[in-house]
């Protein structure tokens, strides 16, 4: 078994939506707390971890009522909170109609 797995975009996202269309296998080594996983950026694309201060954040954004939505905009808070200008890219309708951070669309 390899010790680090390069993950695919589509794998990712259908990972975390539970989508049925993701093997087994590949369910099995992103389950894996132990699996190491490299995700290909762009130079300048920033991975932001999920961090304690980002998941009590989640608590203020409470009225976007999907978990994953409600993260991505803890994440923007978060980043506003700490001295950063941000705007959130999305047109997800539960998003722009919680009006928590700017939005661009």
């Amino acid at each position: 078994m390899a010790s680090k797995y390069v993950v695919d975009t589509h794998a990712l996202i259908w990972f975390l939506e539970g989508s049925p269309k993701l093997g087994s296998a590949v369910r099995r080594v992103l389950s894996d707390p132990n699996s190491e996983l490299v995700l290909p950026t762009d130079q300048r694309i920033q991975l932001s971890p999920l961090t304690l201060a980002v998941l009590q954040q989640s608590l203020a954004a409470g009225t976007v009522p999907e978990m994953h939505d409600r993260l991505i905009v803890a994440t923007a808070m978060w980043l506003r909170h700490i001295g950063h200008q941000v705007a959130l890219l999305t047109v997800d309708k539960s998003i722009t109609a919680a009006a928590l951070t700017p939005i661009i669309w």
